[in-house]
């Protein structure tokens, strides 16, 4: 009878439950905090790195667990061979037995190969099984020689004498440190057939199914290998791989628990599968575990980072399901919730929660939304480009580049529809322009990363940082000085360029961890002397102090005093704890979980961006500012830890600590944790009150949203929120004044006052509507002079009162009633001669207006003998002031103007 996954993953656990060994849980797909070398968890051994490190001492000599594993970044990336290789997945389950310093190579070895071929166990046909060992690894051989007794034709020896940590059969923690041979189990599937050719690279008729690492080496700089007096075994074989074997099957996606992922996957789709379009079912099924994982260990959509790698596994699947001629208004969480219907085997029984549920369906509909908009525009245009190739078979760079840069097209997508096409793409170019682009919207330091050469590096130590001992005023040594173009200097001279100084010991914090830097100078002791210091930061292990000389001079090796600005670092100190006390109360009063994005601390905010996919309430903030506020007042003690992380032992003297990078990581082989009671316990290096009661209190400024999925949090604490706070009293007590009313009852006040305000406007608007009307049919009484198939209205509007910031609708009205070409209205008020104008488009004659009005003020001043005292000319009318004396002719001979004006138009 044939296994199933389920059985088989129970089968290998209770095997090495019954030979000791202590079952340990899968770990996340997120490696732990201090391991950056990796993206995602990738193989068993992750979690137990820093036991074969010697870092941690493990809690059992003997462990097995079944881990799950991502391999779609860095050295193990298996995209590209999803689908297409039946072999491979970027969401696999590694199985593993490891002893820490108890059995070695002949128990691992006889283990295996019991678990494999014994009737009670897998029992797989001896016959079918071959292995390969490395060339210095004599033992190994031995054993499967002679005490399992293999034939020699079934045992391959790896590698050549000379290079024998080069071939698969040598496994290497990293270029340096713990290594040690590897012996590996292979299945065969030709019988024997092809033994000959064996190819541990390339072949068909065979699968690896068990790698057992033998580590015993240390890998010295040097070169040397060093032999261990402990050593350790580390294994790993696919789940899904080995099920394929005991299922009878030749590909991973044709075991249970793909068909079944498949067989949903149908539903969805018009095409039925066949061997043309089966590898797009394995890449869909493939991804669905992928991307319910990455959410599950909390990851969350975004451009970069594993956001950026879950978005592409979304993307793809959304692509690849269109293929298929998906049916009208799919979406894709409804494929997903079909799937945990199902109640696949692969999931945990946590992966069924209401909260993990919804939270998955948000984060996949809106993904979807977002992504298909651009996809159907940019798949267009693609699909338009190869239609136009008219034969050929191959499709430029800069059209790529195009889609991809200007369209949001995934450059996968467009591998994929040229790969079905049968389009060949040349990315050479493409990557060049990519980079480029990258390099210019790139943050370029000002200062080289080599600020010293080696001959000099070996004459200066590095800074010991001694900011967290809460003094000021100190003495120190200044070891270099450096100019913007990186030059070093003797002595400096007064000037305003920037320069920086590196000293042998500093009290002044550099930018880290988002937050900013400590400010204020350094002096000599005569005070003859000043440097002021605006910018610190850390660059090649040194701590650069970045400002400009005040007074004085410097030279190399002077002895300085350094004073950071107090009040500067009080609120910064204060708002970092705040900042954690807010990240704190966040988690506890959200419903859903969040994820931080990045942090900001300057001495007057505090700026929080976090991953959060749905609504924040005005009541959940009052909630939030609530709790962050009642831990303050509880007077916590602040404490700070540093730890040795080779043995996690206090460290007592801090006096003794140089700590250069001081980025949130481990540094010199120290971790410094920040302890608020049992609120907070956070890996940080940033600067912290001493006590929470120093924050004094703490004020949620406001709350946004950046992006899409992102929110922001803005924030003051200590003086900055009691400033605040005053501010808005004060403008409550003003309102409270203006409105005649006690502050308690002030919002209904004003709520009258703005529903008597808006019932005014209402009469306002009645009767402003009510005078337009009658204006414009005053103004529409009026004779319409044609002149050369032109409409044109000339008015005295002398007994029509028209509002001067009314004119424009007015004007603008006539003119699409009567299809009007130009107006010109004049009015004469007291001493002023007024033309409302309005011509072709907008205004009548706008672009020489002033030779329009210089005519008219000729006309007048030449035949009238008109003193001119002020001529004023806006947008869209004129005022002419003349002496009073005047009046009466301009009123008589009013016609005249008409003539003349239309003259000027014609």
């Amino acid at each position: 009878m044939l296994k199933s996954i389920d059985e088989i993953r129970s089968m290998f656990l209770d095997f090495f439950k019954k030979k000791n060994h202590h079952v340990v849980a899968s770990s996340s797909l997120v490696p732990d905090i201090d391991d950056s070398s990796i993206l995602f968890t990738n193989s068993g051994m992750n979690q137990f790195k820093n036991i074969f490190l010697g870092i941690k001492e493990p809690l059992y000599k003997e462990i097995v667990s079944i881990q799950r594993c991502l391999r779609i970044s860095g050295k193990h990336n298996d995209l590209k061979s999803v689908g297409y290789s039946p072999r491979h997945n970027t969401f696999f389950e590694m199985m593993g037995n490891f002893s820490f310093s108890s059995y070695f190579k002949k128990e691992a070895i006889l283990y295996a190969w019991e678990l494999l071929t014994e009737p009670n166990w897998f029992n797989l046909p001896k016959k079918n099984l071959f292995v390969t060992v490395n060339i210095l690894d004599k033992e190994s051989y031995y054993i499967w020689e002679k005490v399992v007794k293999i034939p020699k034709e079934r045992i391959f020896v790896l590698g050549d004498k000379k290079n024998f940590f080069k071939n698969d059969n040598f496994w290497k923690m990293s270029e340096f440190g713990l290594c040690g041979p590897s012996t590996e189990i292979f299945y065969d599937f030709s019988n024997g057939k092809y033994l000959g050719e064996f190819n541990s690279n390339n072949s068909i008729n065979y699968l690896e199914i068990w790698n057992i690492v033998f580590m015993e080496f240390n890998h010295e700089l040097n070169g040397d290998f060093i032999s261990l007096s402990k050593k350790s075994v580390d294994t790993g074989m696919g789940l899904e791989r080995i099920t394929s074997i005991l299922q009878g099957v030749r590909s991973n996606f044709e075991i249970d628990i793909f068909q079944e992922l498949i067989f949903t996957i149908s539903n969805f789709v018009d095409i039925k599968i066949n061997h043309l379009n089966k590898y797009i079912f394995y890449i869909i099924s493939d991804h669905i575990r992928a991307v319910i994982y990455l959410i599950y260990d909390n990851i969350i959509p975004s451009g970069n980072h594993r956001g950026y790698i879950l978005r592409k596994l979304i993307r793809r699947i959304l692509i690849h399901i269109d293929f298929l001629k998906v049916k009208k208004d799919f979406h894709l969480y409804d494929l997903f919730y079909s799937v945990f219907n199902k109640k696949l085997s692969f999931f945990k029984i946590e992966l069924f929660d209401n909260n993990f549920l919804l939270r998955l369906k948000k984060i996949l509909n809106n993904e979807q939304k977002k992504f298909l908009f651009n996809l159907k525009r940019g798949l267009n245009l693609l699909n338009y480009y190869i239609y136009n190739l008219k034969g050929k078979k191959f499709l430029e760079s800069k059209i790529i580049y195009m889609l991809y840069d200007t369209f949001g097209l995934p450059l996968d997508v467009i591998k994929d529809v040229c790969k079905n096409s049968n389009i060949e793409i040349d990315l050479s170019k493409f990557e060049n322009k990519l980079f480029a682009k990258k390099k210019k919207s790139s943050y370029q330091i000002s200062y080289n990363n080599n600020i010293f050469s080696k001959s000099n590096k070996k004459k200066f130590l590095k800074t010991k940082f001694l900011g967290y001992l809460n003094i000021n005023n100190i003495k120190s040594k200044i070891i270099a000085i450096l100019d913007e173009e990186n030059n070093l200097l003797n002595k400096t001279s007064l000037n305003k360029k920037k320069l920086i100084f590196i000293l042998k010991d500093t009290i002044f914090c550099p930018k880290l961890g988002g937050q900013q830097n400590d400010v204020g100078f350094l002096f000599t002791s005569n005070k003859l002397n000043k440097f002021i210091i605006n910018d610190v930061i850390t660059l090649d292990g040194y701590i650069l102090h970045i400002g400009y000389i005040k007074y004085g001079s410097f030279s190399v090796y002077d002895y300085v005093i350094l004073q950071y600005d107090e009040f500067n670092r009080r609120m910064l100190s204060c708002n970092h704890t705040a900042s954690h006390l807010l990240y704190y109360s966040l988690n506890r009063i959200l419903k859903f979980p969040l994820y931080k994005y990045s942090c900001s601390i300057k001495n007057n905010l505090i700026c929080v961006d976090f991953f959060y996919l749905f609504d924040i309430s005005d009541k959940d903030i009052k909630k939030i500012e609530y709790l962050v506020n009642l831990k303050i007042s509880k007077s916590f003690l602040v404490e700070e830890f540093f730890l040795d992380s080779n043995n996690n032992n206090n460290v007592n003297n801090i006096f003794d600590l140089n700590i250069p990078y001081l980025k949130c990581k481990i540094s010199n082989n120290y971790v410094r944790l920040v302890k608020i009671n049992d609120v907070s316990e956070e890996q940080c290096y940033g600067l912290h009150v001493q006590n929470t009661k120093d924050i004094k209190y703490f004020v949620i400024y406001k709350i946004y949203n950046i992006k899409h999925g992102v929110k922001r949090i803005e924030a003051i604490s200590s003086d900055y929120a009691f400033d605040y706070l005053n501010k808005q009293r004060n403008i409550v007590k003003k309102f409270s004044k203006m409105f005649s009313s006690e502050e308690d009852n002030l919002y209904l006040k004003v709520c009258l006052f703005l529903k008597k305000n808006k019932d005014l406007l209402k009469r306002n608007k009645i009767i402003l509507n009510m005078y337009l009307d009658n204006t414009i049919n005053l103004l529409s009484n009026s004779k319409i002079f044609m002149k050369n198939k032109k409409n044109f209205l000339i008015k005295d509007i002398s007994d029509i009162k028209l509002y001067q910031n009314m004119s424009y609708i007015i004007l603008n009205v006539l003119k699409k009633k009567f299809n009007l070409e130009i107006i010109i209205l004049i009015k004469l008020k007291s001493d002023h001669l007024i033309f409302y104008i309005l011509g072709n488009k907008v205004f009548f004659l706008r672009n020489n207006i002033k030779e329009f009005c210089s005519k008219i003020i000729s006309f007048f001043y030449k035949k009238n003998s008109v003193n001119q005292e002020k001529t004023k000319i806006s947008r869209n009318f004129i005022i002419l002031k003349i002496k009073k004396n005047n009046l009466i002719f301009f009123k008589e001979k009013l016609c005249v103007l008409y003539a003349y004006i239309k003259s000027c138009i014609y």
